[in-house]
């Protein structure tokens, strides 16, 4: 009887380490699978903020771009620019609307994604040029004055829809990840 009972303890003990084993592990994977979901709870809400700024950064951006587009329109339309004071406004608007976006650059660069960055910096020298061009307006005759405001219009129009179609690609790259 007692080597029954002997063999029964003995028996029974590999099942028992297995089923100690079993528990020990669950717990041990029970943990790992709460610091995974505690880590990507952190990683995701971190990315939430990250895309709120960024979305909300290039929301003042359009807004600052069309602000942009509107003043210089208003000031180039063909009865106006044979007028000496709008061209020295237009160089004054275009002086400040550079010094405001270089700060406005400055103060998001980190934001930016390196294409919106080079569509920024890509209008900042287009300013920097029309400034240029409109400076030289008593030097240049009105034909070629005309001519390089067109220019200046269409090459305008086309930095927005660049900047706006870098806003779009990157908000739907952002979208994307978080979903």
């Amino acid at each position: 009887m007692e080597t029954a009972i002997l063999t029964t303890i003995i028996s029974a003990i590999p099942a028992t380490l297995l089923a100690v084993y079993s528990l020990i592990r669950v717990r041990k994977n029970s943990k790992e699978v709460e610091k995974f979901k505690a880590k990507y709870q952190r990683t995701n809400f971190t990315h939430q903020l990250q895309f709120q700024k960024e979305f909300n950064i290039y929301s003042e951006l359009w807004e600052l771009t069309i602000k942009l587009i509107d003043s210089i329109s208003k000031l180039t339309r063909t009865d106006n620019r044979g007028n000496l004071q709008n061209s020295i406004q237009l160089v004054d608007l275009l002086f400040q609307a550079n010094i405001d976006l270089k700060k406005y650059i400055l103060v998001n660069k980190p934001f930016f994604s390196e294409t919106i960055h080079k569509e920024l910096k890509d209008t900042s020298m287009w300013i920097s040029r029309a400034i240029k061009i409109l400076a030289e307006r008593s030097n240049i005759t009105e034909n070629e004055f005309n001519s390089k405001v067109n220019e200046l219009e269409k090459e305008l129009d086309l930095l927005a829809e660049k900047i706006s179609l870098a806003i779009k690609n990157r908000i739907t790259i952002n979208d994307e990840a978080h979903n």
